[in-house]
Parts: structure tokens; sequence; C-alpha cells
């Protein structure tokens, strides 16, 4: 129902099929807030053990895996309060931090840990991360209207606020820039949501030495940009699920392109 923003909607369906912790940045009235509203329908039906964890976390049937929502006044012993840890009961479904320039540091610094955590005491844990923000101090970096005020230090500086752990963790952080649909070539792309699932239950039963196999290929194509090795994994991990999308029986050097062109923070990007 979302009419452009291709490039966008494109990154959401492979981090949904490859449940990949994602970020969308640009200027207010880009697209970023609907494009995350969109996220809970891409989740695939619980099924097996999650279904049985996410009914006994919520004690009742969900129609829809769950989605919960950070806001800015949350504070970071509010992501684990109560008798189920907040947190939890994203298990299974979709975890949205809309306006993530606005939460707590100390919000942003545990989500970075949380990614990396399958459990709080005995309670499951396993949630995809969908996060919006605007790219600069002033919000208008990427704006075709208003110009930026922010200079480049400026910016890096807005960027390293954010943190460098939790970017560390994101598999996809590309911009989403406003578009005029009245003169932009729209035009009607299908996409197979049922393929999400498939994809899903295929990366399921792939190991860890399998995407690292495609690490000589990753770092032919990146050797020139900084990143660490969690940021290389990830990016294998996109490369494999965007081959498993589209079909093909194997990462090429294309596929391995297209993943590492979908996370670009501003300081690799050229603005006009």
């Amino acid at each position: 129902g979302i009419l452009g923003l291709e490039r966008a909607k494109e990154a959401l369906i492979y981090a949904s099929a490859g449940n990949l912790p994602f970020l969308f940045y640009g200027p207010p009235g880009a697209g970023k807030t609907l494009l995350l509203s969109r996220l809970q329908l891409l989740l695939p039906p619980l099924e097996g053990n999650v279904q049985q964890e996410v009914y006994a976390l919520h004690n009742r049937t969900l129609q829809r895996p769950p989605s919960l929502s950070i806001s800015s006044t949350m504070q970071q012993q509010d992501l684990v309060s109560g008798k189920i840890p907040w947190i939890c009961k994203a298990h299974g479904g979709a975890l949205l931090a809309d306006e993530l320039a606005t939460l707590k540091p100390k919000v942003r610094t545990s989500l970075a840990s949380l990614l990396d955590t399958h459990a709080i005491g005995s309670y499951p844990l396993s949630f995809l991360l969908g996060c919006a923000t605007h790219a600069c101090t002033c919000s208008n970096l990427g704006s075709r209207d208003v110009p930026c005020l922010c200079s480049e230090q400026k910016i890096d500086r807005f960027w390293a606020n954010l943190g460098h752990p939790l970017l560390d963790r994101l598999a996809i952080c590309t911009s989403v820039e406003p578009e005029n649909l009245l003169v932009s070539k729209l035009q009607h792309t299908s996409y197979d949501f049922g393929r999400i699932a498939e994809v899903r239950k295929i990366l399921n039963q792939r190991t860890d030495a399998q995407l690292i196999k495609l690490l000589p290929l990753h770092t032919r194509l990146s050797r020139y940009r900084e990143g660490s090795m969690r940021r290389a994994l990830l990016c294998c991990k996109l490369a494999q699920t965007i081959a498993d999308y589209q079909g093909k029986t194997m990462v090429t050097q294309e596929l391995m392109e297209q993943a590492n062109s979908l996370y670009l923070l501003p300081r690799d990007r050229h603005y006009q």
C-alpha cells in the first residue's frame, strides 16, 4: 500500500526474511515511520516452539507476531521491568525504535547488548529490531526542499552519539529520501510475501561455517571500508538472504555488492 520508496521497501523485505536488524534514516516526511508500521505485517505466522513460547509470554494466542515500540520516555530499566521482562514480549516478533536519536543513550546501549542476548532469566528473547531516525541534528540531511545546516563534523558527532555498538549490530542502514509522487516514475513491484517464511526456514538450517565461506568475497568488495568482523558477517548473511529470496543457488559478486550498498552511513554517501 506504499507508493514509491522501492529501495527501502526491498530492504524491508530482506530484513524480514533474514530477521536482520535495520535502520532507516532521512528527513521528516520521507516515509520512515510508515515503513516501520508495515513490519509486523511482513512477519510470517508463528509456528512450533516459538508459538508456544509466545503464548506463554502473553497468556493468550496472538493472531500476528507481537510488535512492541520503544518510546522516548522509557528508561533503561523499563526494557527489563515486570515479572516477565517487558522486552521479552517482543519475542518472536518485532521491536520498533522510531526516532532512535531521541531515545535515552543508555536505552540505545542496552539495545545493542540485548541483540546478543537470547534469554533474560528463563524467558526467551529473539526479535527483529527495526529503527528509524533523522540523519543529523537539524534533521534536514537528505531533504530536497530544506537545506541541511549541519557541518560534516556535526553530522559525525550525531552518528557517534547514536552509538557504535548499536550501529555495528545492524545489517541494514539505508537512507529514505522524499519522493515527489507527481513526477516520480512509479512502477508496480510485486513482492512474494510468502517467500519470507520460506527464506527464514532456509536460513535456520544454515550454519555459521557457510557464512564464513562468503567472507573472502566480502573482503574483496569492501577492503577500503572500515568494519568489524561482526559487520562483515552481517553483510554476508544479508547477501545470502537476498540470494535465497531471489531463488539463486549461490551468492555472486553482484549480490554481495547489493548487500554492501544497503549499509551506508551518511559519511559513506554523497549529498548535494
